[in-house]
C-alpha cells in the first residue's frame, strides 16, 4: 500500500512539476476537499426526496390519480417486467401501458389497489395488492424504482421500474400472498 501511495505521490509531483513533499501535500489538499464536498447532509437530502417520492407512488396508485403518476416518471423513464421480454423506453411508452384497461383492470379508481413500500436489494421498491370480490388484497406485483434526485428541486422522479409480476415470490422476500381488508 506504501509502494502505491508513492507512486501517487511522485506521479501527482511529476504534473505539478515540483517534488513529492509537495505533492503529496496537495494530494492531502484535495482528498480533503473531495471529502468535505460531499457534506453528511446530501445523503439525509437525497434519502428524504427517496422517501417522499415512494410516498407520492404509493398515494398515486391509491387514489388512482393517474396524473401523479405521469407526472412522477422522467422524459427518459424506462420499464421492465423480468422475467419477460418487456421493455417500455420513454415516458409515453410507460404511459400508454399504464392506460391499457389490462393494466387497471379498467380505469384508474381509487381503493383498487393497496400499495405496501419496500425495498429490494437496496432500492425503493413497492408492493401491490389488488382488491378481490371478497374484499381481500391479493400479491401483483412488485415494483422495484430508480429514483432520480434534483439538487434543483424537492421533487424526486422516477426513471426506471422494474416490475415483477411474480406474486408467489412475496413469500420468498418475506412479504404475505394476501392481505386482510382493514
Amino acid at each position: 500500500a506504501r509502494e502505491a501511495e508513492r507512486r501517487d505521490e511522485g506521479n501527482v509531483a511529476a504534473m505539478l512539476e515540483t517534488t513529492p513533499p509537495a505533492g503529496n501535500s496537495a494530494l492531502t489538499r484535495a482528498r480533503a476537499t473531495v471529502k468535505t464536498s460531499r457534506p453528511e447532509g446530501d445523503a439525509a437530502r437525497i434519502s428524504e426526496q427517496k422517501a417522499e417520492a415512494i410516498a407520492r407512488f404509493v398515494e398515486a396508485w391509491e387514489t388512482g390519480n393517474f396524473d401523479a403518476r405521469v407526472a412522477m416518471l422522467t422524459d427518459d423513464a424506462v420499464m421492465t417486467m423480468p422475467p419477460w421480454v418487456y421493455w417500455l423506453d420513454g415516458r409515453d411508452a410507460v404511459v400508454a401501458t399504464m392506460t391499457s384497461t389490462g393494466t387497471w383492470q379498467g380505469e384508474p379508481r381509487p381503493g383498487r389497489y393497496r400499495i405496501v413500500p419496500s425495498a429490494m436489494n437496496g432500492q425503493p421498491a413497492a408492493l401491490a395488492y389488488v382488491r378481490t370480490e371478497d374484499g381481500r388484497w391479493t400479491a401483483v406485483c412488485l415494483t422495484v424504482m430508480t429514483i432520480d434526485t434534483d439538487r434543483s428541486t424537492t421533487n424526486a422522479r422516477i426513471s426506471a421500474m422494474y416490475v415483477f409480476v411474480l406474486p408467489q415470490h412475496f413469500a420468498t422476500w418475506g412479504h404475505p400472498l394476501s392481505l386482510e381488508s382493514p
